[in-house]
């Protein structure tokens, strides 16, 4: 039964991660389309509502995907330590196909995705120093900070892009599966 068990996570963890790695390609696809066609307010209130949709849709997939787990493989053999191996596989698998597109994207499809996304923040903060009562100072400052880290990315190659992404991501998902880890190892009741 142990064999069996360990055995199926991986099968189980790549089926969820083809699902969150399918819906990080579409977000992001949908932030290439944002960043290179809508420079106002609307893009930055369309980036958020994507991060909050983001958030609450890939905690969805860590949540159905470990439930299936438990319910089909697991059974009475729950841990913290068997949820977590198969969140983390999950988040491996989904970040293993979300750099693969991110690659090839920034290789065939849209080399300049970062110089769109910097020349988009560049126009919201231009836009924000002409409204009534934004500090100029507390802009430049916030300006520069983004100023820095686009500097960082616009020199990386994308093949050093999508490793970065790989364990970015992979990591972030680990500490997101620590948490929900907790909640999930629970025994399933009969």
């Amino acid at each position: 039964m142990e064999g069996k068990s360990e055995g199926n996570v991986f099968s189980y963890a790549m089926e969820a991660g083809l699902y969150l790695g399918g819906w990080f390609i579409l977000r992001d696809s949908i932030e290439m389309f944002v960043y290179s066609n809508v420079v106002s307010f609307v893009g930055l209130c369309l980036l958020a509502l994507l991060s909050l949709v983001s958030m609450l849709l890939t905690l969805y997939i860590v949540v159905k995907g470990t439930d299936i787990y438990k319910r089909e493989v697991l059974k009475e053999n729950v841990s913290y330590f068997r949820v977590l191996n198969y969140g983390f596989y999950l988040f491996f698998f989904a970040s293993m196909l979300y750099s693969v597109f991110l690659f090839f994207c920034l290789i065939l499809f849209n080399p300049d995705f970062l110089a769109d996304q910097k020349s988009f923040y560049d126009a919201v903060f231009s836009q924000m120093k002409t409204m009534e009562g934004a500090s100029p100072e507390m802009l430049d400052s916030l300006k520069s900070v983004y100023d820095k880290g686009f500097e960082g990315l616009l020199t990386q190659s994308p093949k050093d892009l999508a490793m970065n992404t790989l364990f970015g991501e992979t990591t972030y998902g680990l500490f997101l599966c620590l948490v929900t880890s907790i909640f999930l190892n629970k025994k399933i009741s009969k």
